[in-house]
């Protein structure tokens, strides 16, 4: 694996969980109505199954 810069890793996910969530312009964080951890879960066991 290659060494990528963490905010390269920050931006990254900030579009994914505005991709989820809200467009890229409203997401400042508090938005969400579901935990990131609930999210990631398995779909087995309630969640959505997206990787962390």
């Amino acid at each position: 694996m290659t060494n990528i810069p963490k905010w390269l890793l920050k931006a990254i996910n900030k579009i994914l969980r505005a991709f989820i969530w809200k467009d890229l312009q409203q997401v400042q964080g508090g938005c969400c109505l579901v935990a990131w951890d609930k999210v990631q879960r398995h779909i087995d066991l309630g969640g959505l199954g997206i990787p962390n």
